[in-house]
């Protein structure tokens, strides 16, 4: 009088398994796994060819081309380096020695603008290397060219002496370290002043010549030398 299962047509019921009661459930597990399978088949298709080179990498010889070009590019830059911090000293000595030049240059080349007389005997007759002059203001100067340099034999230096009374008292150095003067021990060196005159005979314009060393008080520096014209038109003397 009992009940009993109906069965469908085609399909037969599992007894449960004594054994292992999760074998159903293991069954399930293994249809579940074929029916995600081919999702993720479909994603591993769409993903880039890079996504999936992970395990690239650089050979032993792309190693060693960049590591010798690296060598080579650094070498270059050391000795760029190098170059520009033996530069820069010479450089600076340079610039410094053009400056004091102009800085003196200029000095004395103001005050003879303002000449009033330069008479000998009164005055010593100007040369090459010294010019005697008095002020409109009655203040005299006597700009020497051909000063011995204390340490280098082989320089002049100008000088301004004030005149008082016929007597020259202690110089200011305008310009050190001058090359166009006696003691350079050249032949022919340039004069550091040249002089034009007027009808009269009367000095009216000096053109100054001052040359020095680029390498300043450097032992080693550059080896050319600078040089640096200035002219006067003494306006006063010409009347």
């Amino acid at each position: 009088g009992d009940a009993k299962p109906e069965v469908s047509r085609g399909e037969m019921a599992q007894p449960p398994n004594p054994v292992n009661p999760s074998a159903g459930r293991s069954g399930l597990a293994r249809g579940l796994a074929q029916l995600l399978l081919p999702l993720e088949n479909a994603q591993r298709e769409k993903r880039t060819p890079g996504g999936r080179g992970g395990e690239a990498g650089y050979a032993l010889t792309e190693l060693l081309v960049v590591a010798t070009l690296l060598v080579v590019v650094l070498g270059a830059i050391l000795a760029l380096g190098e170059t520009t911090q033996k530069m820069t000293p010479r450089d600076t000595e340079r610039a410094h020695a053009i400056r004091e030049a102009q800085v003196g240059l200029h000095a004395m080349t103001k005050q003879m603008r303002q000449a009033y007389d330069l008479s000998t005997p009164t005055h010593s007759a100007p040369t090459e290397y010294t010019l005697d002059v008095t002020l409109r203001d009655g203040r005299r100067f006597s700009f020497e060219c051909d000063q011995p340099h204390p340490t280098v034999t082989a320089y002049n230096r100008c000088v301004r002496f004030p005149v008082v009374g016929g007597v020259k008292g202690t110089g200011t150095v305008l310009i050190d370290r001058v090359l166009n003067g006696p003691a350079a021990g050249v032949s022919n060196p340039t004069p550091v002043f040249t002089y034009e005159t007027n009808a009269a005979g009367t000095t009216t314009y000096v053109h100054v010549s001052i040359e020095v060393p680029a390498k300043g008080d450097l032992r080693s520096g550059h080896e050319h030398e600078i040089v640096l014209y200035d002219g006067v038109y003494m306006r006063n003397l010409d009347v």
